[in-house]
Parts: C-alpha cells; structure tokens; sequence
C-alpha cells in the first residue's frame, strides 16, 4: 500500500466510512485514482485498491493490511449483519 502526504492546500476530500474505516479522494487526481484511507498515527493517506465504495465485507478485509491499525483493540463485529436481523427476527417469532 503506498504512502501519500499532500500540501496544506491540497488535502484529500472526504467521502464516506464504511465499517469504521473513512474514504477520500485524491485532491488532484479526483476518480481516476484509487480512493484513500488516513492512517491514523502518521496522518499520511494510503491508496487503496478500490476505484468505487466496498461494502462492508471488503473493508474488513482492508483492515489487517492498514498500518497503524489494531484491529484486536477496536469494536468491529465481525458477524454478518444479515445472519443477526434473521436471528433477531426469529427470536420474537418464537
């Protein structure tokens, strides 16, 4: 994953977080480049492989590989949120 620093007047644009883990985009390249993440120690932004929104899934895949994150110290539920609805579901059916 490579590394990017920007000048003060060319800071990436938010997008959107997914899964705890926030997108941007590059400041001058727009779409044609992948989207960034911020890596929250060093305040450098990394390139991702994604060119459009992952879903959740791929960005609990994403997670491990980021440096800087520890993902054992975060609230990440692993669980597929479809699987707890249908189990919460059945539950008051019950």
């Amino acid at each position: 994953m490579r590394s990017l620093m920007f000048p003060e007047d060319q800071q990436p644009t938010y997008l959107f977080t997914t899964a705890g883990v926030s997108f941007f985009e590059h400041p001058t390249l727009g779409d044609e480049s992948p989207l960034l993440v911020k890596s929250p120690y060093t305040k450098t932004f990394l390139e991702t492989d994604f060119y459009d929104a992952p879903d959740f899934f791929e960005v609990m895949d994403l997670i491990p590989t980021l440096p800087g994150i520890r993902v054992g110290m975060t609230n990440y539920n692993y669980s597929d949120p479809a699987e707890s609805l249908h189990a919460e579901r059945k539950e008051r059916h019950v």
